[in-house]
Formats: structure tokens, C-alpha cells, sequence
């Protein structure tokens, strides 16, 4: 890349400051890899693979990663389900449970 402006290869990015910077959703030397449907406008692509925004999950960052009253500060939110730290149970890890049992 040498002509600063100059459409890429594959006219999916330009020549700036002698590198290519690729159209969102695109990425690659050549600006000619994608992210599946271009990651729906909530993340970024990476080598072809989509790099989720926050709130956002899934393979092509379709699915809210959002769960039930944000599992009450008590667990993680893994694309929609409450994953409870120890001790605490149900889907938005609001009951109390004796580990030890």
C-alpha cells in the first residue's frame, strides 16, 4: 500500500498512512475477509471473527447478553443464562443455597 486514498484490492478499505484500514466489517491484509453478517452492527470483525460489543454475544453478536435482574450481582452473565457463584441458585440467583450440603 503507497497511494494513500487508493482503494483496496478487494474495494473494501483504503490505503492510509501507507497501511490498510478496511470498511467495518471487513478485515484481513486485503480487506477481503468478513464477519458473519457483519457482526449485526454490534461489534467489531477481527480476522474474521466478530468481537462482541457489551450486551451483545453469539457468533455473529445477535444475542443480548443480558440476564434476569443482572443475576443480582451474585453470578455472570453468560448469553443469557445467570452462571451463580457458589452459594447462590435460580435463574437470577436470588435464592441462597448452603454449599456444604
Amino acid at each position: 500500500p503507497t497511494n494513500p486514498g487508493r482503494t483496496g484490492p478487494s474495494h473494501n478499505g483504503e490505503c492510509l498512512d501507507g497501511r490498510w484500514e478496511c470498511a467495518r466489517s471487513f478485515t484481513g491484509v486485503a480487506c477481503n475477509i468478513t464477519c458473519p453478517k457483519a457482526c449485526f452492527s454490534h461489534g467489531s470483525c477481527y480476522h474474521g471473527v466478530c468481537q462482541c460489543s457489551k450486551g451483545w454475544t453469539g457468533e455473529d453478536c445477535t444475542m443480548e447478553d443480558t440476564c434476569a435482574n443482572d443475576c443480582n450481582g451474585r453470578g455472570t452473565c453468560v448469553e443469557g443464562i445467570c452462571q451463580c457463584f457458589v452459594g447462590w441458585s435460580g435463574e437470577d440467583c436470588s435464592f441462597p443455597y448452603d454449599a456444604s450440603d
